[in-house]
């Protein structure tokens, strides 16, 4: 009952991941896993501090190494060369090691340097892994950028990280020329301030005092009332250093700054004799004033340590430290003994001063984000520990990006698109690269793997028409939506089909540029994907939501409290309630565009990511099978449905729209043209601009999450979260004498709720046609629902009501981890949805099949299959598979709804996916219900996707008491026959000449005389992640397609390694499966003459359409749409058994 339509398959997205090429002319990579024996690139190993100490016990030798390491130690502070092998602990196997900046002993310290200056002038993008294992907690570890025209250098010890100055340590000189600075601060330090560090941090009071912001609980006026360790810190540029002290340029610099010439040599030679002399003191003062009138303190004056404890010289006016001093103050003043001889004061220079002379590189607090669970686990092995992946991006215009990913769950933000000028300055030249390890009374073995350095330039990417000199096929449109975890902003794109050629040298493909972006629309000016240099900005756009009584416009007047109270967080106004739903929608006036500046995230577009909600589209009516009487074959029923031909015609001009969920939270239509009078597809109106968004209630009231920065849509440090990321359905319905067209959807994982709403005038939608939304929490049957991953199908029912059929979904812990669901062990079972004939009033009925699950391991039913077996077009029964692996078959004949069991899949194997019903002469008309097993779970923001384990498999089922409306025979597994992929793969060219791998096909017969079916076990892909193999299972997550009752085509999927734990990626990849749905035999030549029954791997996702095209000679051509993970969408000239499927008009499609 499905209008046929031209749309993109499954989901259809983009993921935007950044990949790292070499195809730029003069492109710099850094790539160095630290897994083999020696490093791929040179690297210095600098001495902390240095090699300056303020007292002679403590001294720090550099013990970075590599665990897999088959030599000695060649690099030097001065002298680039490769760690050599680490001296203690379990040496791993080549390949499976990594770096190791500190082992598991207390006070030690390591750190390495690259030796290759990196050009800044494209930007950087950084990723690596780091893993904290098999200690009881330590000081941390860093990452640092800084300016490759400076000396190489690693900073101070203790909170310090290597990066910063210390006021409170022997090795206390910060790194020479830091740009920026990344600490993983397990102890709490590096983002404290002055109590160990600089002068600036989260211990800061605003009347300027300090705390020692790590003691938990006592000030529960910072950001971090629970104190500020196990949090990844951000701090800028800095160059508090013993050595640009000593060698003058501080001094040169000071001079260059202010305009002042060349430093006269005496006023050079006191300045380096006066910093020689001081460079061992102890302590610190409030105000550092470099001079020649306090004595010199040799190296033999330091503090000292012996047997009965550790000593330094008295706290006196003699034994001030100027560099601490610095790093604690913030300030300098510098008399006139070292100034030109016409300034007769003193000058003071401040990392609080805005004015570039008299600033102080101090290493600044930028931001922090302190996480949910310590960095480090009481595990003995780095194959235990948890990975965190890092990803730095600062773009040619100096801003800076800091994400981390947790466990492979979601990148989740410290700072994003950060003006990183105002607080580090200009960008210099080029950058070096280092890591250090810093260990003190507690410990901790630190390590890196997989780090990747390249131009932030080349994660732009570039578009191009997929065929040359190809010219437009009319009246022909495919949407795409898209979405870039970068930044979880989304697109919505409509492109046109194009063609070259024509008859057998005939090619197909779809346009790049599109001829509108949403996003572009909401966003306004240049927009990429159409060419255009400045978009208008759609100013005027209508918002809805749900009052829990009635639809109602989404403003802060119209709002209950409860919705209200969801927006602001205690300590905050309703004011900041007010423009929290204004940044909800769109507006941008309070994005944090840099530091102090604005309350809410900085985004790059409007347009939240589009997922798992596959673009509906909906044009005229067009059902043809509705222009008639009603009969109902299994009851008196006779329908009063009549003007479906009336209610076509008065509509075939309206606005054809575009429906997409976003997890931005609403529901968008879009405008994608309409009819003219002519029956001619006019393009005035097709443009993509929204015509209206609705966000369901149970949504809005999530927004704003109180408790996780992570989950807080609106927070600078917003991870990720699913909203409304399910596909709508949409139909026809009657009831009150008159047709309507409705929309039903879930919210997928983005929470227990579903929403209907009345779109038959959709550029005329108002509150009134708000139907209703219903929610896991509204009582009674709705304690069933769970996310609600399927997508409803419409239709007529024995009882006389239009409604629709949609399966409950489920709820894990997993799911339960974003607040959008309450894990549950109850029933799998189906939802009716039945509308009242005289209101238009739904009422709900759940079916249940008795089966639930744990909250660990639950049961739901995501999609459902309503079937007419009688040929009435009303719904007799509703074929559905479950997560435990079972096939329903549900009675739709009366209001009793029994579930009954057909088959249960081996081992459990489960169900998420559609099952597709078909028919064959074959089967005597009995439906074959064809489905494939395989699960993907949602990783989010604490671990990555999982797969179903085990063998999966694609299936056939005859039901043989269907039509006869008999209670079902339960089918066994040994009852069907079993067809086959071959495990090699063979090459083959395809109709636009790409060459692909290929899988045999298997053509087996069924005997129906003794068997119900088939059965095609999926494949499987081995590879090493973490040091450790890893079987990853072929399973299908994407819904069939069915094309002419009879030709089954199925992408499967086979997950890659994560790039956590594997540095050489294995992508992920899938299997378009070309099959007879009665009988599992592999359709001969699909893909080209002469290459028999094959599989392709063409690295398709979502689910395939098949559709009639004729080029411009007039020949017909039967042709694949199908997309790849890259975001292109292909069009591939296929082969059909005789009788082809029937010519479709473009204007049917639509």
């Amino acid at each position: 009952m499905n209008k046929l339509r031209l749309k993109p398959c499954c989901s259809a997205v983009l993921a935007a991941i950044t990949l790292f090429s070499t195809s730029g002319v003069g492109a710099l990579v850094i790539e160095e896993d630290f897994t083999k024996g020696v490093t791929k690139n040179r690297w210095y190993m600098p001495q902390p501090g240095s090699g300056i100490t303020s007292r002679t016990d403590s001294t720090a030798v550099n013990e970075a190494c590599l665990t897999a390491g088959t030599g000695s130690q060649t690099a030097s502070a001065t002298v680039s060369g490769t760690p050599g092998a680490c001296a203690t602990g379990k040496k791993d196997d080549v390949g499976s090691g990594a770096l190791r900046l500190t082992p598991a002993t207390n006070h030690r310290v390591g750190g390495i340097v690259s030796e290759v200056p990196f050009p800044t002038n494209e930007g950087v993008e950084i990723t690596f892994t780091t893993y904290v294992w098999g200690g009881n907690g330590a000081d941390g570890m860093s990452f640092y950028l800084l300016d490759a025209d400076r000396p190489v250098s690693i900073g101070a010890n203790g909170g310090s990280l290597g990066y910063t100055c210390a006021n409170d340590n022997p090795i206390y000189s910060g790194v020479d020329g830091g740009y920026l600075a990344i600490g993983m601060d397990e102890f709490g330090n590096f983002v404290n301030g002055p109590q160990d560090s600089t002068s600036t941090g989260v211990g800061k009071r605003k009347d300027g005092s300090w705390v020692d912001a790590r003691d938990e609980g006592r000030y529960p006026e910072f950001k971090y009332p629970n104190g500020s360790f196990n949090a990844i810190g951000i701090r800028g540029a800095g160059k508090t250093n013993i050595n640009y002290m000593l060698s003058g340029d501080f001094l040169r610099d000071l001079y260059r700054v202010n305009g002042w010439g060349t430093v006269p040599t005496s006023k050079l030679n006191d300045w380096k004799r006066a910093w020689e002399g001081n460079k061992f003191k102890y302590f610190w003062t409030r105000n550092p004033t470099p001079n020649l009138t306090e004595p010199a303190l040799s190296a033999n004056q330091r503090g000292w340590c012996n047997q009965y404890g550790c000593y330094n010289l008295p706290d006196t006016a003699n034994n001030k430290n100027w560099l601490k001093s610095m790093c604690r103050t913030g300030t300098l003043t510098i008399t006139p003994t070292f100034l030109p001889d016409h300034i007769k004061s003193n000058i003071t220079l401040s990392a609080d001063s805005k004015d570039p002379k008299r600033k102080l590189y101090n290493y600044e607090y930028i931001d922090s984000k302190r996480l949910p669970v310590y960095m480090w686990t009481d595990t003995k092995s780095r194959s235990t520990a948890v990975p965190i992946q890092y990803r730095i991006k600062i773009t040619p215009d100096n801003k800076g990006t800091v994400q981390y990913s947790w466990n492979g769950g979601e990148y989740q933000t410290v700072i994003k698109d950060r003006d990183l000028a105002s607080t580090n300055g200009a960008l210099p030249r080029a950058f070096r690269f280092a890591f250090v390890g810093v260990i003190g009374g507690s410990n901790n073995n630190h390590e890196v793997t997989c780090f990747k350095a390249a131009p932030s330039t080349q994660s732009e990417g570039s578009a191009s028409v997929n065929l040359p000199n190809a010219r437009v096929v009319s009246d022909t449109q495919v949407y795409l939506s898209l979405y870039n975890p970068y930044d979880w902003s989304g697109q919505l794109l409509a492109r046109t089909f194009v063609h070259s050629g024509t008859g057998d040298n005939a090619k197909f493909g779809v346009n790049e540029k599109a001829n509108w972006d949403a996003a572009c629309n909401l966003n306004g000016g240049a927009c990429k994907e159409t060419g255009a240099a400045n978009t208008p900005k759609q100013t005027s756009r209508k918002f809805f939501t749900w009052n829990g009584v009635a639809g109602t416009s989404l403003e802060w007047g119209n709002l209950t409290q409860a919705q209200k109270a969801s927006l602001y967080s205690t300590g905050e106004t309703e004011t900041t309630g007010q423009q929290r739903l204004d940044y909800i929608k769109g507006d941008r006036s309070q994005e944090q565009v840099r530091v102090g500046v604005g309350k809410f995230r900085v985004r790059n577009s409007v347009l939240g990511d589009i997922i798992n909600s596959s673009p509906v589209w909906v044009g005229y009516p067009s059902n043809m099978n509705y222009h008639r009487i009603w009969n109902d074959l299994r009851g008196n029923a006779v329908g009063d449905e009549k003007d479906y031909r009336d209610f076509a015609d008065q509509n075939y001009g309206r606005v054809n729209a575009v429906y997409a969920g976003s997890n931005d939270g609403f529901l968008h239509a879009f405008r994608s043209g309409n009819y003219n009078s002519s029956r001619q597809f006019d393009t005035k109106n097709n443009d993509g601009q929204e015509l209206f968004a609705f966000m369901p209630s149970s949504v809005l009231q999530r927004m704003h999450n109180k408790g996780n920065d992570s989950l807080d849509f609106s927070n600078s440090h917003y991870g990720h979260n699913f909203y409304n990321d399910a596909s709508p359905a949409t139909g026809d319905v009657y009831y009150n004498g008159k047709w309507h067209t409705w929309l039903l959807s879930g919210l997928g994982a983005g929470g227990s709720s579903v929403y209907a709403l009345d779109i038959t005038e959709p550029d005329k939608f108002s509150a009134t046609n708000v139907i209703g939304e219903w929610s896991n929490t509204s009582g009674g049957i709705w304690s069933n629902l769970g996310n609600t991953y399927g997508t409803p199908v419409f239709g007529r029912f024995h009882d006389g009501t239009w409604g629709a059929v949609f399966g409950n979904g489920w709820c894990s812990k997993e799911d339960a981890t974003n607040g959008n669901c309450t894990p549950s062990a109850g029933p799998a079972g189906i939802y009716v949805m039945s509308i009242n004939k005289q209101t238009g009033v739904p009422s709900f009925r759940f079916i249940s099949t008795n089966v639930g699950g744990t909250v660990d391991a639950p049961n739901g039913i995501a999609y459902v299959t309503p079937t007419d077996v009688d040929g009435d077009l009303i719904y007799d029964y509703a074929y559905a598979g479950d997560l435990k692996g079972n096939v329903w078959r549900f009675d739709l004949t009366d209001n009793t709804g029994k579930a009954e069991r057909i088959f249960t899949t081996r081992a459990g194997q489960p169900i998420t996916t559609k099952i597709v019903v078909s028919t064959d002469n074959g089967t005597g008309g009995d439906p074959v219900l064809n489905f494939g097993t395989g699960h993907r779970q949602e990783g989010y923001l604490e671990k990555k996707a999982s797969y179903a384990k085990g063998t999966q498999s694609l299936y056939g089922l005859r039901d043989r008491t269907a039509v006869k409306f008999a209670p079902v025979n339960i089918i066994g597994h040994n009852q069907l026959q079993q067809q086959t992929v071959s495990p090699t793969t063979k090459t083959f060219t395809d109709a636009n000449g790409e060459t692909h791998d290929s899988k045999t096909l298997s053509t087996n017969k069924v005997d129906w005389t003794k068997q119900h079916g088939w059965y095609m076990d999926l494949g499987t892909k081995t590879y090493r992640e973490g040091g450790q193999l890893v079987t990853q299972y072929e399973q299908i997550i994407y819904s069939p397609y069915l094309s002419n009752g009879k030709y089954l085509i199925v992408n499967s999927y086979i997950d890659g390694s994560s790039p956590l734990l594997s540095c050489d990626t294995v992508s992920s990849s899938g299997v378009t499966y070309p099959l007879l749905s009665s009988t599992g035999s592999g359709i001969v030549d699909y893909y080209k003459q002469g290459t028999g029954p094959i599989a392709a791997l063409l690295g398709a996702n979502g689910t395939v359409s098949l559709l009639k095209v004729t080029d411009s000679s007039g020949v017909v051509h039967n042709v694949m749409v199908y997309k790849t993970p890259d975001g292109k969408t292909y069009v591939l000239k296929v082969n059909l058994p005789r009788p082809p499927i029937r010519r479709v008009s473009w204007r049917e499609i639509f």
